[in-house]
């Protein structure tokens, strides 16, 4: 498969890297690079998983960042339910942040509401910063973050990212720390058709308008390895309420 092609500024079609331009944010576009597909469209499927190298700096702004956040996760907080008779928590500490001055409400999953953090440490407004300058958010959204940080005992099981309020074709994952498998699934057969290792410096990006609902995607648990925090970006709407219509996708006409 060819090289997705680069995206133009204002262009908010493909979500692809900015192109490489020169000026303040050339460092910031060039963050993440050289594009290979683990999943590939077939044409019928718009749908890809696509994996890109990080910049030393952009590697080490994550592991910073990484450091950084720990202290203001919510560890292992509550689903809201119980299983078997006994209450439900997430086998993971996690906690929404979004840039300083930005508008995202929080995201929901498992229905609840993961309302931003009050604090944005300074890496990870930089990590914010690097993201939404070689991928350009399209009009009336803007990138939040969801950071998940595992043990060895924890794990996020199979699912989809179908929630209201953010894009559903764009989600990019990096992490730091220690080793884990990003397992991508089909829905329909519940067949592996990928398995990324996170240890690697690179970038995951689960791009195109089907993705969610032909794939799923989940990290296991593994016993002896050292702990591993995850940032992963989506694009949120601005408006208010995170359960209301999915408001504006284009800019108003003149």
């Amino acid at each position: 498969m060819s090289a997705p092609k680069q995206q133009t500024p204002g262009d908010a079609s493909d979500y692809s890297p900015q192109s490489p331009s020169h000026g303040p944010d050339h460092a910031k576009v060039m963050a993440f690079s050289n594009p290979k597909a683990l999943i590939a469209s077939d044409g019928a499927i718009d749908a890809e998983l696509l994996s890109y190298s990080l910049s030393p700096a952009t590697a080490e702004m994550v592991d910073a960042a990484a450091k950084d956040v720990s202290e203001f996760l919510d560890k292992e907080p509550s689903l809201g339910r119980r299983m078997y008779g006994k209450p439900a928590f997430q086998r993971r500490n996690v906690k929404f942040f979004k840039k300083r001055g930005g508008r995202a409400h929080g995201y929901r999953y498992s229905g609840r509401l993961q309302p931003p953090c009050a604090t944005t440490p300074d890496s990870l407004q930089a990590l914010i910063e690097a993201v939404e300058a070689a991928f350009p958010p399209p009009f009336g959204k803007e990138v939040g973050v969801l950071v998940n940080e595992y043990n060895e005992k924890h794990y996020i099981s199979q699912h989809s990212d179908d929630e209201r309020g953010i894009h559903p074709g764009w989600v990019l994952t990096v992490s730091s720390g220690g080793r884990r498998n990003f397992v991508v699934k089909r829905k329909s057969t519940k067949a592996t058709v990928a398995s990324a290792d996170t240890s690697l410096h690179r970038a995951l990006l689960m791009r195109g308008e089907d993705f969610q609902s032909t794939y799923t995607h989940g990290v296991a648990k593994k016993i002896g390895v050292p702990r591993r925090t995850s940032f992963s970006f989506r694009y949120h709407e601005t408006r208010i309420d995170p359960m209301g219509p999915m408001g504006p996708t284009k800019p108003p006409a003149n």
